[in-house]
């Protein structure tokens, strides 16, 4: 179980996850992604990551990756992402075909690709996933809210084209859905 925050840097190109063709040699872009693989579970141990990692539903973890790439030719910050996960719940001491750790219980954050031409690497934070709790507003905040919301919505939306009409009513929907809905007073 992982209860504190761990921030690691791997050094060179991020590389995106990719599998192989089990009937055919690997390519040379899996074999890359492999080496960046083992990169990555030397990095984390090196920073003190319990490895493999476990996330239960008890404990889920939260996983930002942030890949510096050489140039604008690389991977989709997804893929280096998903690659990053893989790496971390990977557990050698499996049989093969199930060695892959169970990554469910992850929720995880790729901004956009940022650049150094001198010195590509990829930073990865782990920590606890701790969701934020909302406190309830009070009455007269939410009628706050509801007026306001009336207001624009009657100021942005009430246009006599169809796509306003429409956007008028998504906007609606998504205000009822939320329960943030103006009263009959302030209705538009």
């Amino acid at each position: 179980m992982i209860d504190q925050t761990y921030r690691f840097i791997v050094p060179g190109q991020p590389r995106g996850y990719t599998t192989t063709n089990r009937n055919s040699r690997p390519s040379d872009q899996y074999m890359r992604f492999m080496q960046y693989s083992q990169n990555v579970r030397k990095a984390a141990m090196i920073a003190g990551v319990p490895m493999p990692m476990i996330a239960t539903e008890e404990h889920p973890l939260l996983i930002k990756v942030i890949g510096y790439y050489r140039n604008g030719n690389h991977c989709d910050v997804e893929n280096t992402r998903k690659g990053v996960c893989d790496a971390l719940f990977y557990d050698p001491t499996k049989p093969k075909g199930k060695r892959k750790g169970n990554d469910k219980w992850v929720a995880g954050a790729f901004p956009l690709p940022r650049y150094d031409k001198e010195n590509p690497h990829t930073v990865i934070i782990v920590k606890p996933y701790r969701p934020v709790v909302v406190p309830e507003l009070s009455k007269d905040l939410l009628n706050l809210l509801r007026a306001c919301t009336a207001h624009v919505y009657r100021q942005q939306f009430a246009g006599s084209h169809e796509q306003d009409r429409d956007d008028a009513k998504a906007l609606w929907a998504n205000l009822n859905y939320a329960g943030v809905v103006p009263t009959q007073e302030t209705r538009p």
